[in-house]
């Protein structure tokens, strides 16, 4: 349901969806109008570890409670914190206080807008991206550089 992909100068992709709401970069905010910026940077940093992706498999299948986190990847509530703290922080997860305790959910709506922009992203052509005009002349001047032909051919 996204009417709008943007790549701003510095590269985050920027997904707007209904009503324009809050735009944030380095992080992904939804605003109850299901508006998102998405800094594909942060979101892969935060997925780039092991446990944070048994930790996104898991709340896709149910919301849990850390103290059931704990017990199903058997590791410290500190530990599970942290990482719940950096998959939040890239907006991935949803936590819902019930008095002392939090339970965590995965932001879907993120995470299809995360998946549909970055698929759209790498089937744009790489001239229509002005941050990446150097790498496009590169691309065009290793035709010619012996350096290139002697490595493409050893």
């Amino acid at each position: 349901m996204l009417s709008t992909i943007l790549l701003s100068p510095s590269g985050t992709l920027v997904f707007q969806c209904g009503i324009m709401g809050i735009l944030t970069t380095g992080r992904v905010l939804t605003t109850g109008k299901e508006d998102f910026s998405v800094d594909y940077e942060t979101i892969f940093k935060a997925l780039g570890e092991g446990t944070r992706i048994k930790i996104v498999k898991l709340l896709s299948i149910k919301p849990m409670y850390v103290c059931e986190l704990e017990s199903v990847l058997e590791m410290s509530q500190p530990r599970i914190s942290q990482h719940l703290r950096i998959l939040k922080q890239a907006g991935l997860l949803n936590m819902k206080k019930e008095g002392q305790r939090a339970v965590y959910s995965l932001n879907e709506d993120v995470f299809e807008a995360w998946i549909t922009g970055f698929t759209s992203f790498l089937r744009q052509p790489l001239e229509t991206l002005p941050e990446y005009q150097p790498e496009v002349n590169r691309i065009a001047a290793i035709a010619n550089d012996p350096t290139i032909a002697i490595c493409k051919n050893a």
